[in-house]
């Protein structure tokens, strides 16, 4: 019997044994130190399932490229954990991402040519709840300055988070009424989220609606200064 047993774990892919998740996911874990996960948690009322390897691998340059933004000590300041699972929900509901403020859940299950920016903006969307929520005045300034003219109805809510391309719509109203997405019209954190995912991900046209529209142009230099009070010293992407 032993000898099967020994059999079977041989015919295991070898990063089984060695890694987590896998070999260029642990390394940019070690390198920024912070906590990696690839596996089920039932925290904060989220429910995932482990990911397949083949997901992570094509996760890995993503999240590669979204820690290369920040400096090693930004993140790990503002990052305890990041699960990465096959997919997620939140109460039920399937989500692309979500974070408490400290941890960060991804959703892997994305597909070559479905989005082609899906991961890019969901790592820097989940990440910037944690900077807006690292001193609470900043997320009480934010909702209560600029969070207006946002949409409560809950069918709303559910198109954006039911169809990504319309979430990440804009048109000359919403953007006089200070919003770059529709999806940031569903709730204050949710509008710094897409402001956030915009600068990092499409840099150009967030310089160019602050050009065109006062309002968020006022809103991305206060965002930015969340960021400095959280500890980022780099350049932002519209500014090179």
């Amino acid at each position: 019997m032993f000898r099967i047993i020994l059999v079977l774990l041989l015919l295991l892919p070898a990063n089984v044994f060695a890694y987590e998740c896998t070999k260029e996911i642990d390394s940019l874990a070690k390198t920024y130190d912070i906590q990696i996960h690839c596996s089920s948690q039932n925290s904060f009322s989220v429910t995932g399932d482990k990911p397949q390897i083949y997901m992570l691998e094509n996760a890995a340059p993503y999240l590669q490229e979204f820690l290369s933004f920040y400096t090693k000590d930004f993140i790990s300041k503002n990052i305890d954990n990041i699960y990465l699972l096959h997919d997620l929900k939140y109460n039920g509901i399937k989500v692309a991402g979500l974070s408490n403020g400290k941890d960060i859940w991804i959703k892997t299950q994305v597909y070559y040519g479905e989005y082609r920016d899906f991961l890019r903006i969901v790592f820097h969307h989940e990440f910037s709840s944690n900077i807006l929520k690292v001193k609470f005045n900043n997320l009480f300034r934010w909702r209560n300055e600029f969070s207006i003219n946002q949409n409560s109805d809950y069918n709303f809510y559910q198109k954006n988070l039911l169809d990504f391309e319309f979430s990440r719509q804009g048109n000359q109203e919403i953007y006089s009424q200070g919003f770059v997405y529709n999806y940031g019209k569903t709730n204050y954190e949710n509008d710094f989220n897409t402001y956030a995912e915009l600068l990092f991900v499409k840099p150009e046209k967030i310089k160019q609606l602050s050009i065109d529209y006062k309002i968020i142009s006022r809103k991305l230099t206060f965002l930015k200064q969340v960021y400095r009070s959280s500890g980022y010293t780099g350049k932002f992407p519209d500014e090179t």
